[in-house]
């Protein structure tokens, strides 16, 4: 019984861990180097760059990309984060919007709310 008791403890535990901190280094596909950092817990995810843009992996393009909002998740989309400055107006102005840290936030609490909803109608 303990040892149940221990594992399902455990299990909370590792399902519930916030993201790793530290900074990280990522290569583009172009050979721009990224510093970064994950932020988030299990509502939602990301990746900082040291300058505060808010990136997601690509697996497709195999890159870091800007992030849009679309069916309330963070998606990459599809312009690949550069450090260039004439490069990142570019990006700026083909995007109708990009995601700052209040719409994060917004994000986080409407998937927090969510998630508890849900848990509330599986318990009855």
């Amino acid at each position: 019984m303990k040892l149940l008791l221990t594992l399902t403890l455990l299990a909370q535990l590792l399902i519930a861990a916030p993201a790793f901190q530290g900074k990280r280094t990522f290569t583009q596909p172009d050979g721009t180097v990224i510093t970064y950092q994950n932020r988030g817990d299990e509502y939602l995810h990301y990746s900082e760059s040291d300058d505060g843009e808010i990136l997601l992996y690509n697996a497709k393009t195999q890159q870091m990309e800007h992030v849009k909002i679309q069916d309330n998740a963070l998606q990459p989309n599809g312009e690949a984060y550069t450090k260039n400055p004439s490069q990142k107006a570019s990006a700026r102005t083909k995007q109708s919007s990009n995601v700052d840290k209040k719409s994060l936030k917004a994000l986080h609490d409407l998937r927090k709310k969510q998630r508890h909803a849900h848990t509330r109608d599986t318990k009855k």
